[in-house]
């Protein structure tokens, strides 16, 4: 995988999904050779289209140990070419002010967390797919968890 695109602040890139869809970052501040990156909640069949609301919003995590926590990490290293230039949105006076402590280094899987959303959504109660929601249609998933006895824990 190549890797050297030279992002700037406010700079939207698509990246695509496993699941055949995409997904979309955006810079929020950059020191050296770190970005301080955020993924979108944007997640369609389609690439993005700079208009797209979604594209100024963090992504919330749900799954696993996550309560809501926003999707912003400090990225270290280059880019992969694989990324999809979309645009630019300059910054607010809010997100200008965003910070974050924690850092992990550049990866193939940047910007992966709308699937992995989707993905931990669609094992839970209620199953949603991309294919539903664009069909304003949702199915209701049987809960198949099934919890272990105290003495087997």
């Amino acid at each position: 995988m190549d890797w050297n695109i030279n992002p700037k602040v406010g700079e939207i890139y698509a990246v695509k999904l496993p699941n055949n869809y995409f997904g979309a970052i955006r810079i929020l501040s950059m020191e050296n050779k770190m970005y301080l990156i955020a993924t979108t909640p944007f997640l369609e069949k389609r690439k993005p289209l700079i208009d797209d609301s979604r594209l100024v919003e963090i992504l919330k995590q749900y799954r696993y140990f996550y309560n809501g926590d926003t999707a912003l990490m400090w990225y270290e290293g280059n880019f992969p070419t694989s990324l999809e230039f979309v645009g630019i949105v300059p910054l607010n006076k809010r997100e200008k002010k965003l910070h974050c402590l924690s850092c992990t280094e550049i990866h193939e899987e940047l910007g992966f967390e709308a699937y992995y959303e989707w993905e931990y959504t669609s094992q839970s109660t209620l199953e949603y797919k991309p294919e539903d929601i664009e069909n304003g249609e949702s199915r209701e998933k049987e809960n198949k968890i099934i919890l272990m006895e105290e003495d087997e824990f």
